[in-house]
């Protein structure tokens, strides 16, 4: 009787021990392969909802260009009185958003640059965003001025993306 229950339990570990054995073998080379490969997100986020972008990063030279498009989606026109992108707390110069006035629904492209930097191309980067603004509401500011009866808002986010060749 006990002869026969050794005989079962080997049978049992012959028969389902290649299964389990082919299974870590399966999932051992699954594991390598995907773990050679960089898996990044990449993401604009200053207010998902109301302040939707999108960003690409590349080098030109020896600098950092940073082109964002912001779709205002906030149901009435605002006024950028600011906008900033951040690396490494190092503000980006030559920030150039023409028109700072964007109407509800409009987009806006907001190129940034970082002067000799040494990033390069297939990096990936994490920027901070901020962005000051004040509403145009045509009921509350339809000259869009600053000032005390119109606060500026503040908002930040972020820019997590991979650097591209220019």
């Amino acid at each position: 009787m006990g002869n026969l229950k050794g005989q079962v339990a080997i049978e049992y570990l012959t028969t389902y021990g290649w299964a389990i054995l082919l299974l870590i073998i399966v999932i051992g080379a699954l594991a390598s392969i995907f773990s050679s490969m960089t898996v990044s997100s990449e993401e604009c986020s200053i207010d998902k909802n109301n302040l939707p972008c999108r960003s690409q990063v590349y080098t030109s030279g020896k600098d950092l260009i940073v082109e964002t498009k912001m779709y205002n989606g906030l149901g009435y026109p605002i006024k950028i009185i600011e906008f900033k992108i951040i690396n490494d707390e190092i503000i980006a110069d030559q920030m150039n958003y023409p028109n700072s006035r964007i109407s509800s629904g409009d987009e806006i492209n907001i190129i940034g640059t970082f002067a000799d930097t040494n990033k390069r191309a297939g990096e990936s980067i994490d920027l901070d965003v901020e962005i000051k603004y004040v509403s145009c509401a045509p009921e509350i500011n339809p000259e869009c001025n600053t000032g005390s009866s119109n606060p500026e808002r503040i908002k930040t986010g972020k820019i997590t993306a991979k650097i591209l060749q220019g």
